[in-house]
């Protein structure tokens, strides 16, 4: 998987951390470092789409066509992984503060 376009991807996952009291930089470089960890959690069709969608820029017709699976599919997949993806972070970030 390629890290290395993680700005498209903050978005996503923003929401489900909680930076009050730390610096943009600091806040980039934790999400980065949490968004490499959650991501191994993922399942690998899960991180391939991630990474095809968010890293490699292919839309959900492109990555059909790659995959070899439906639009409805990829987008399912990619629905459900970044709910997950999310939810692994806001975890993870809940926590770091116990």
């Amino acid at each position: 998987v390629n890290y290395s376009n993680f700005n498209k991807i903050f978005s996503v996952v923003f929401s489900a951390l909680n930076f009050e009291n730390i610096s943009r930089f600091e806040e980039e470089k934790k999400i980065e470092s949490d968004v490499k960890e959650a991501l191994k959690e993922l399942e690998p069709i899960e991180q391939t789409v991630i990474d095809l969608y968010f890293f490699e820029d292919l839309n959900q017709k492109e990555l059909s066509e790659r995959l070899c699976i439906s639009q409805i599919k990829v987008s399912n997949i990619l629905n459900n992984a970044t709910k997950k993806l999310g939810a692994i972070l806001k975890s993870n970030d809940e926590n770091n503060f116990d």
